[in-house]
């Protein structure tokens, strides 16, 4: 009987989608409300850290935090479109598992390791160019791509390498003699597994089998986690429509190619939406929701990543070596996607580890 509220967060000149949201708002005719994120509301990343109360490595929780704030003020309920990319094929490594899966059929396994080597003969700049993305790969996404050519035989090896934030060599390098635990081979060993059961239910598309098991481990662990965690620390419900066992029940049962073909994902999802939703021609492709690391937020999250990764107590702590820390943040915060990305992880560890020092002293 009223019109529906509508909330959007982004960081107004930067990369964001506040002008295409108050476009489909304005179409649907929904009660729009803006949220604004500064450079400086990153500075309170730790107490979301504490909050959270265990290390998570992704800095959209300020985001997620600030609009729930925001929501909160009008509403105790909400609806979020999480669940859609797991049941759709919407993530951006989906067709790529996609293409090297057809790769991996008709490519011979002795020739493997030639071709990983001669990918590292491909310049950055043309990889770079490649990738729609508002931060570059750069030469670690080449060594990552060389990485899985190799591994295109072990299904498991393959897509872990693709989505891993830190590669078996950092790892080696990075956690202490005194830390390293056999979790690298364990999160293989299950993601093998849980391969080989999809096959013997008769899921036998790899990008499906991908799509289960991360709707049994990343949906829950990462995504529905931190969204249950962010909004009730606002007292704030989320409820998730596309996790209604009706619909995955559904999506699960469609053919493949109602969910990506051709590099076009969610396919049966936007062509019901097509039906329902005004069309605004003026409205380009979806963009990925990034916090920026230049101009005067590179600044802010370089001098944080210093505090939390140069401190006394994170150093002692003896979980990292020091000097791998060190190299990672030398190009902090014009890093390469990745390295960015594995910097912002650490800082959020070690803030985690400052809280629970500094409870329990």
């Amino acid at each position: 009987g009223h019109a529906i509220r509508t909330y959007s967060i982004g960081f107004k000149g930067e990369e964001d989608e506040l002008t295409e949201a108050a476009q489909v708002a304005r179409a649907l005719n929904s009660k729009h409300s803006e949220v604004v994120m500064k450079p400086e509301d990153l500075r309170s990343l730790p107490d979301i850290v504490h909050r959270i109360d265990e290390p998570f490595p992704d800095p959209i929780i300020i985001a997620m935090d600030m609009l729930s704030a925001r929501a909160a003020v009008d509403v105790k309920v909400i609806l979020t479109g999480e669940g859609a990319d797991e049941i759709f094929g919407g993530y951006v490594h989906h067709p790529h598992m996609q293409l090297f899966d057809g790769i991996s059929k008709v490519l011979p396994k002795w020739l493997t390791g030639m071709a990983g080597a001669s990918v590292n003969l491909i310049p950055v700049a043309l990889l770079d160019a490649m990738v729609d993305y508002q931060v570059k790969p750069g030469k670690p996404a080449r060594d990552s791509l060389a990485k899985i050519i190799v591994n295109l035989p072990d299904k498991a090896r393959r897509y872990l390498t693709y989505v891993g934030l830190f590669s078996e060599d950092l790892r080696e390098v990075l956690v202490s003699s005194n830390y390293h635990p056999a979790q690298g081979e364990a999160t293989l060993d299950h993601v093998s597994r849980t391969l080989s059961v999809c096959e013997q239910d008769g899921i036998h598309s790899f990008l499906d089998q991908i799509m289960t098991m991360e709707y049994e481990t990343w949906l829950t662990d990462n995504i529905l986690f931190k969204q249950d965690k962010v909004l009730m620390g606002h007292s704030l419900e989320g409820r998730v429509p596309f996790c209604d066992h009706r619909l995955v029940e559904l999506a699960a049962k469609l053919p493949l190619e109602r969910k990506l073909k051709r590099g076009r994902n969610k396919i049966a999802l936007r062509d019901m939406a097509a039906n329902i939703l005004p069309s605004l021609p003026q409205i380009g492709k979806k963009k990925a929701f990034m916090i920026p690391m230049n101009g005067a937020w590179g600044g802010v999250l370089r001098e944080m990543a210093g505090d939390y990764l140069l401190s006394t107590q994170f150093r002692q702590s003896g979980i990292f070596c020091p000097k791998t820390i060190d190299n990672l943040l030398s190009g902090f915060p014009s890093s390469t996607l990745l390295e960015g990305k594995q910097i912002l992880a650490l800082m959020m560890f070690a803030m985690w580890q400052d809280r629970v020092l500094s409870s329990s002293a």
